[in-house]
């Protein structure tokens, strides 16, 4: 049954990300798939090595020549949204939780749930931007929740497998965002953005 907390964390994150897209090309008259498809040089190398910081040469590219983002605010914003932009992580942390409380017959309650996502929260603030750095907080997450501890190796699992989906959507997520506070800070491009 490792599929369920795989296919939910996937569908979280790049659900959210659609969303974003859509949103930002209706605000900025772009076809959102076409948004998107700029995004792909840094998304890809996200999405393979697991890593945003292996992005960062790509994802520079990508903001100036696909997205029109200004380069003095992109070499602020960008290595900042690396170590700070973390939306994405939260879904893997909540994924892998209710799947090993749902393993292990955990007793849960509704404030059980808000102190996941609590939780989850912080700890997606908290977890290493580095391939695998998700690990070290499972055992962090599962002792406060009261999830059996054996549990970390199949937790851990789980979190391997994601973490490159979740590096690919956290990239993504990431330009489209300093897309948006570009425009609001007139720091955008539109013709380069619409190209």
């Amino acid at each position: 049954k490792l599929w369920k907390p795989l296919l939910a964390a996937v569908i979280v994150e790049y659900g959210f990300i659609a969303l974003m897209a859509i949103v930002l090309g209706l605000q900025y008259k772009v076809n959102p798939l076409r948004l998107l498809k700029k995004l792909m040089p840094s998304f890809l190398v996200g999405l393979t090595t697991g890593s945003s910081l292996a992005a960062y040469t790509r994802g520079m590219e990508v903001n100036k020549d696909g997205l029109g983002i200004s380069e003095d605010y992109s070499r602020l914003a960008y290595p900042l949204g690396i170590s700070l932009y973390v939306a994405t992580y939260a879904p893997l942390y909540i994924a892998i939780t209710y799947y090993m409380a749902e393993i292990y017959q955990t007793p849960t309650s509704f404030v059980w749930y808000g102190t996941v996502a609590l939780i989850c929260m912080i700890l997606a603030y908290a977890s290493p931007q580095v391939s695998g750095g998700a690990l070290i907080c499972l055992g962090i997450l599962m002792t406060q929740l009261n999830i059996p501890s054996e549990g970390i190796a199949i937790a851990g699992t789980i979190s391997l497998a994601l973490d490159f989906f979740s590096t690919g959507a956290k990239v993504l997520g990431q330009h489209l965002e300093m897309l948006h506070q570009a425009g609001h800070l007139g720091m955008l491009d539109k013709e380069i953005l619409r190209r």
